[in-house]
């Protein structure tokens, strides 16, 4: 039987290169019976956490009721997540951000750890040469903290440099590697 993964595209943008390469994952996991759902949050209107820790005292989740609330039933029945951000101004974007803050509803609502044992892929484009100028290396070590805290098993990541819409298609290389990623996403 197949294994599910959430795709979670935070670009704004059509063909952006970071959900480019998440698509290269897909394809790598698929070959292992990886069945994917792919979700735009461009195309929600997700609210910022309220702070309120409501999902933390019952097992009723948020109290927001905004395009989060479907999405929380996905997060739950995954396998796996896939990440995908472009980064804007030195981390990830803002979009992912907001959509991470809020998955506390899935996490420790109700006292439960619902991200706890899920294995987790990213993939990230920048500006710029390195991951240490772009701000990448920012973001990298955001899902590292968020996968220590929650109990997510980091598989990976797949980054590198492309700015216009589609460049990434340009490096074989690291298509290949968001490919491999895929392949060991499920492990």
């Amino acid at each position: 039987m197949g294994k599910n993964i959430l795709c979670i595209l935070s670009s704004p943008r059509q063909n952006s290169n970071s959900g480019l390469l998440a698509e290269a994952v897909l394809e790598g996991a698929a070959e292992h019976g990886g069945k994917a759902e792919v979700i735009r949050l461009v195309e929600r209107n997700i609210n910022p956490c309220h702070g309120c820790f409501a999902c933390t005292r019952s097992d009723r989740g948020c109290v927001q009721h905004d395009g989060m609330t479907d999405l929380y039933p996905l997060i739950a029945s995954a396998d796996a997540l896939v990440m995908a951000t472009p980064i804007y101004y030195f981390n990830m974007s803002g979009q992912l951000k907001t959509f991470i803050d809020r998955c506390i509803a899935v996490d420790v609502g109700g006292g439960k750890r619902g991200l706890r044992g899920k294995k987790l892929a990213v993939t990230m484009a920048y500006e710029g040469e390195d991951p240490f100028d772009s701000g990448c290396i920012n973001a990298i070590r955001c899902f590292q903290d968020i996968c220590r805290y929650t109990g997510m098993e980091l598989k990976g990541q797949a980054y590198g440099t492309a700015l216009e819409p589609g460049a990434i298609l340009a490096n074989k290389k690291l298509l290949d590697e968001a490919r491999e990623l895929g392949r060991i996403l499920l492990s």
